[in-house]
């Protein structure tokens, strides 16, 4: 149906927006200037679409619910990243183990998003 169809694109879409928002943040270190706004969990367009139509749509599934912690900690490990290159700053090097440690956290947790994401379709 229309529905399902249409819940299949959203969730390509919110994996490709993701993927790019990482693609971003990693250009950002390694040009040491953050080369897009990097916000919460909340501002992004799958935060504006979690606490608006997805709610309403998926809501009642407990993958939609799960999906918060994991995209939480996608930003908050970004915008972690991105405290060693504001304002001017170049200290990445000086904290590269924390900032790898961010990636890789990061990474973790948008694996599990983009489960969630196919899961919830599913529920």
């Amino acid at each position: 149906t229309a529905s399902i169809t249409e819940n299949k694109i959203f969730a390509i879409l919110v994996k490709i927006d993701h993927t790019l928002f990482k693609v971003s943040a990693l250009e950002s270190i390694l040009k040491r200037e953050e080369t897009q706004p990097f916000g919460s969990h909340e501002v992004c367009r799958m935060g504006l679409w979690y606490q608006g139509s997805g709610a309403e749509r998926f809501g009642h599934t407990q993958a939609f619910k799960d999906i918060l912690i994991p995209h939480k900690i996608v930003h908050k490990n970004v915008i972690n990243s991105m405290t060693y290159i504001r304002d001017g700053r170049d200290e990445v090097l000086l904290h590269k183990d924390e900032i790898y440690d961010n990636f890789v956290a990061m990474e973790k947790a948008s694996d599990i998003l983009f489960h969630l994401l196919d899961e919830m379709q599913k529920q």
